[in-house]
């Protein structure tokens, strides 16, 4: 995919990655998975909240159509989406 602003490459590997994160519903989870493995805890959080709020499943458009609609709430809500990123960043870093 590829715009005015770049270019983000997607194909058939990063499809079957997805489709490798388990698939849970909402409220279900294993437990202890959070302590665990706590990346995978939360691909699958992300998981869940993309398949339940896009009928769009095409990889990485998905994605980039998240990350926009969380732009627009943080401007709903008067929050500086880069404040909230840089926050975001070194609790993935620390997860990581």
């Amino acid at each position: 995919m590829e715009n005015q602003f770049g270019s983000v490459e997607c194909g058939n590997r990063q499809d079957v990655l997805f489709d490798a994160i388990p698939n849970y519903t909402l409220g279900e989870a294993p437990e202890d998975l959070s302590s665990d493995n706590p990346s995978l805890y939360r691909c699958i959080i992300a998981k869940r909240g993309l398949r339940a709020a896009y009928e769009e499943t095409e990889l990485p458009m998905v994605i980039v159509d998240m990350l926009v609609d969380l732009r627009h709430l943080c401007d709903a809500l008067e929050l500086d989406f880069a404040a909230c990123d840089k926050i975001a960043y070194g609790h993935y870093m620390a997860e990581k």
